[in-house]
């Protein structure tokens, strides 16, 4: 049992069944009827650029996730592959399903993403926050990708699910920088957190983590995004727990960052799924 725990949280599946989840969630607010089709189509794609970039930074995972390391070392011979066949299936789903222009756009994620390991995270050796701002901005063009593939048109609602997701995903990974500063000192990269050094850090997570509150609220009072909606801030207690427990030291590290932050989405699709149930009972 311990050895799928391992390999479910330390070989991307729990951040890509997180991405699954968050993108039910999302389809939610903005009144769109997801299907099983995408959800996979989110999953192959997430899961073949985690797998390579486990792949091309085994060394670098030594100094700040061992674990993940040594499993990735023992699948080194296949991974490729495995890449490869992930990618491939999910740009077929995408041409069986949706449109040429979503395949393309799918396409220039897969490259971003593929470039980000290659070449682009470097640039935060220069430019400071850009890892974090990167990330960020590559997952909330699932957003954008959901749109395409249901040929739904940009609307407000799904501005500002965008939004929200953004500041969740910047939290996250500028939370996971604080974990890493010591890989990243090495590598010189001036993430946010070696720039503003660890309590400033933590105290500016606290901040945005109550900023992100914004785009869901405002959606609901202007009646652009369903009133269960709210139900997805219950994410913010979560986050601000995760604060809290790493400046206390109340919850083993590999735990905390491993499986409650890197986690932490796959909560969204029930929580939202109840939110709606409840909506629906009251109404």
């Amino acid at each position: 049992m311990k050895k799928i725990w391992d390999k479910v949280v330390h070989e991307g599946y729990l951040i890509a069944l997180g991405d699954i989840s968050a993108m039910y969630a999302l389809s939610l607010m903005i009144g769109l009827s997801i299907t099983w089709d995408y959800l996979l189509v989110v999953f192959l794609m997430i899961f073949s650029l985690l797998s390579f970039n486990y792949y091309k930074e085994i060394d670098k995972d030594m100094i700040t996730n061992p674990k993940r390391a040594k499993l990735t070392s023992r699948r080194k011979k296949i991974l490729p592959l495995i890449i490869i066949f992930s990618s491939v299936l999910a740009l077929v789903l995408v041409y069986i399903y949706s449109s040429i222009l979503t395949v393309i756009f799918l396409v220039c994620l897969i490259i971003g993403g593929s470039l980000y390991t290659v070449r682009l995270k470097s640039l935060t050796v220069n430019v400071i926050g850009f890892k974090s701002f990167y990330v960020a901005s590559f997952y909330s063009m699932l957003v954008i990708l959901m749109a395409l593939y249901y040929k739904i048109s940009l609307t407000s609602a799904v501005f500002l699910v965008l939004v929200f997701y953004f500041t969740r995903i910047f939290i996250n990974t500028v939370f996971c920088d604080v974990r890493d500063i010591d890989g990243d000192n090495k590598n010189k990269l001036k993430t946010f957190a070696i720039v503003l050094g660890e309590k400033k850090s933590i105290f500016y997570l606290n901040c945005i983590n109550i900023l992100s509150t914004a785009p869901i609220v405002l959606g609901v009072v202007l009646n652009i995004i369903p009133t269960y909606s709210l139900f997805i801030l219950i994410t913010i207690i979560y986050t601000a727990f995760n604060l809290f427990a790493y400046k206390e030291d109340i919850v083993k590290r590999m735990v905390l960052f491993n499986v409650l932050i890197e986690g932490e989405f796959i909560i969204w699709m029930p929580v939202l799924m109840i939110g709606k149930y409840v909506s629906e009972l009251v109404t």
